[in-house]
């Protein structure tokens, strides 16, 4: 198999994509391979690339493929047990990075690619990660490991449920699960992708609203909420957010195709 034949059996798939494919197999960086349409791969490298477009076409998603996924220029490991990370996320980390929290605590961490990330990017003197699920913890702890952040403490917590928490953090940030049961996803997520981390009852809501519900009734104070939530929910979370929290300003932002994505809840008077 040649470089061109390559490109064509793969048409379908973003660069990107392309690209995690070809660097999975030779182990190298392939940015001027695909300057040679000509560039000639050993048997070896083509069965294994064979390999993996047979399981796309299972739906498998490529990540899930080949064990890994970036996100934030960083390489993190996934398997069945997380959801893929998503670039759109990248969006609530740079905000939370402009926050210069000193403590975090981000409830529902899956892979770990936020907390790790803030972990890496911040001088944070307290950084705290849960998951209800104990393989997540399990990635998360293994991308801590590959990114070489050692200061966040995980939890296994159903949201802030049985936390240890110090009384005061200033950023809460999650992206929980927020998707209709009742409305479509694509075919490789229904199938391949954890449901715990992706479905929530009440529209998709029920996550969040819990959330909402156990942070006004916490001794813990938190100074900052960062959340993400799904396409056209931006009018329930506002209603949710105001009757749970009124003693927070309510802000959202958006994703990189600007669309209202994300929220920020501010104590008041702080």
């Amino acid at each position: 198999m040649i470089l061109k034949e390559f490109l064509k059996l793969t048409e379908g798939l973003s660069k990107l994509q392309q690209t995690m494919i070809l660097e999975h197999v030779l182990q190298t960086d392939c940015s001027k391979i695909f300057l040679d349409l000509n560039f000639q791969f050993t048997d070896s490298n083509t069965r294994a690339i064979q390999a993996i477009l047979k399981k796309l076409k299972t739906l498998q998603p490529l990540e899930y493929i080949l064990g890994h996924a970036y996100f934030y220029n960083a390489k993190f490991q996934v398997n069945a047990n997380v959801l893929i990370p998503r670039s759109e996320t990248e969006v609530l980390v740079n905000y939370a990075i402009g926050l210069q929290p000193q403590t975090i605590l981000e409830v529902g961490t899956g892979s770990g690619c936020i907390i790790c990330t803030l972990a890496h990017e911040l001088e944070s003197t307290l950084l705290i990660a849960s998951d209800i699920s104990k393989p997540a913890l399990q990635v998360a702890k293994s991308n801590a490991k590959l990114l070489r952040v050692k200061n966040i403490d995980f939890q296994e917590a159903n949201l802030l449920g049985n936390l240890t928490l110090p009384k005061q953090i200033d950023l809460l940030i999650a992206n929980l699960p927020y998707v209709d049961p009742d409305s479509y996803v694509a075919s490789s997520t229904k199938l391949h992708e954890p449901h715990l981390a992706l479905y929530s009852e009440e529209g998709g809501l029920n996550h969040i609203r819990r959330l909402l519900e156990q942070v006004q009734t916490s001794i813990t104070e938190f100074t900052n909420i960062l959340l993400e939530f799904g396409y056209g929910q931006e009018q329930e979370i506002q209603v949710i957010c105001e009757r749970i929290l009124p003693q927070y300003d309510l802000t959202f932002f958006q994703d990189f195709n600007s669309v209202t994505r994300f929220c920020h809840l501010k104590l008041k008077n702080v």
